[in-house]
């Protein structure tokens, strides 16, 4: 391998990211990152439209190739998310590590379509590096993936939407409109108020505005659909490791796969 290559770090990456981006005019926003940081194995969220996603793929492609000791070992698609696998060999630390960027083109909680892009980039916000969305459709989106993927909060979150809510309810409240129902948005600015967790996370599909989309029984149509492919074309799997990766990461990449 090529030892002029540039070695990897977050701000780097991510920086490079950006600027790639920008050069293609690919219209993107970091999703649910107040304070953007990254340990090892976590998720880096990027909203863009669905008509960017070949080239915001290629870009990330060429920009891990010239990283010295990084591989982006897998792309895998599921729904509105294309999740880039990035194994990578840390020198300063000395250990091998694991990026996952999570490409999407909407939001999809537990087969319930919220936006899709062009519906939440009209909220975006530009900052001296990274974009990110205005704090109130930011909390709204955590909202969502708390009551409707997650089915709980983590502390972080919960804490980011109280000090949003603190900031201006008001303005909290017409951007929950756009998905609950007046009397339900009334009851999470109150349930942020009173720090009660447990009356948002009661909250259901029914207390959703109608012009929510569901993909009923998309998820058990998709399971069939893969069981019958996979009878009729047996996948293969073909992967190469390149670089300084211990026998744990290719056990982990393989479980994952």
């Amino acid at each position: 391998m090529n030892n002029s290559k540039e070695a990897l770090s977050f701000d780097s990456l991510l920086g490079r990211i950006v600027d790639a981006f920008n050069k293609k005019n690919i219209s993107f926003c970091i999703l649910r990152n107040s304070d953007i940081s990254w340990t090892n194995g976590d998720d880096i969220d990027v909203l863009l439209y669905h008509l960017d996603l070949d080239s915001a793929v290629s870009e990330i492609s060429n920009i891990i190739s010239s990283i010295k000791y990084a591989s982006l070992m897998f792309d895998k698609q599921v729904d509105f998310h294309r999740h880039l696998f990035i194994i990578f060999y840390d020198e300063l630390t000395n250990e091998n590590k694991m990026l996952v960027i999570d490409l999407q083109v909407g939001i999809i909680e537990n087969d319930t379509v919220f936006f899709l892009a062009d519906d939440v980039l009209i909220y975006k916000k530009e900052t001296e590096l990274i974009p990110r969305l205005d704090s109130s459709m930011e909390g709204l989106l955590m909202l969502i993936h708390s009551i409707f993927g997650k089915r709980k909060f983590n502390r972080n979150y919960w804490e980011i939407l109280v000090r949003i809510n603190s900031d201006n309810s008001k303005k909290l409240f017409n951007v929950l409109l756009l998905v609950f129902k007046e009397s339900i948005s009334l009851l999470i600015i109150e349930s942020l108020k009173s720090n009660d967790q447990l009356s948002i996370l009661s909250i259901s599909h029914t207390d959703l505005v109608p012009q929510i989309v569901r993909k009923k029984n998309s998820r058990l149509f998709a399971r069939l659909f893969k069981r019958i492919r996979w009878l009729l074309i047996p996948p293969g799997k073909l992967i190469c490791f390149e670089g300084k990766f211990d026998l744990n990461i290719k056990k982990e990449l393989l479980r994952l796969l």
